[in-house]
């Protein structure tokens, strides 16, 4: 599979000798936005390879950038899926499962980036589940003082 820093990839299942590959484009902005990905569970068959494609050249040479680089690491350890990222002057780069990045292009430089995405039949607890442990800790944060308060009022009567 190779990620052009310029291209725009469809959703497609890409065939290789060993093994068909499903591929999932999500937005620029769908690598901070790690919730959105529990979202694959319920559109049927997991991808296997998460791509995304953007356009980082009117953040010019800022952290931004950078930042856009560590969130698709993070996507991928939390969706347990190898991320190719193809960006203008911005991090195209190949990303396994685990959150390392097995190549990539430096920022601004013309290319491709030759990548050979391994199936992981890992899933995360965050796809299977989502966000009701961080949404009960919430909860139970947020009912604490109400209870408290009303401790404290029925002993002062």
């Amino acid at each position: 599979m190779m990620i052009h820093n310029t291209g725009i990839i469809e959703p497609s299942v890409v065939r290789n000798r060993h093994q068909d590959i499903r591929q999932r484009p999500i937005g620029s902005q769908g690598t901070h936005l790690v919730n959105q990905m529990r979202a694959l569970r319920s559109d049927g068959p997991l991808p296997d390879v998460l791509v995304t494609v953007t356009n980082d050249g009117w953040f010019d040479d800022s952290s931004v950038v950078d930042h856009h680089l560590r969130c698709a690491q993070l996507v991928a350890v939390g969706c347990r899926r190898p991320i190719l990222s193809s960006a203008n002057n911005g991090p195209t780069a190949w990303i396994d499962s685990s959150g390392q990045i097995v190549d990539q292009l430096d920022t601004g430089e013309n290319g491709a980036v030759i990548a050979k995405p391994i199936r992981d039949p890992r899933t995360s607890p965050y796809v299977r589940i989502g966000d009701w442990p961080a949404t009960g800790c919430a909860m139970f944060c947020l009912v604490i003082p109400f209870v408290a308060r009303r401790k404290k009022i029925a002993s002062n009567t």
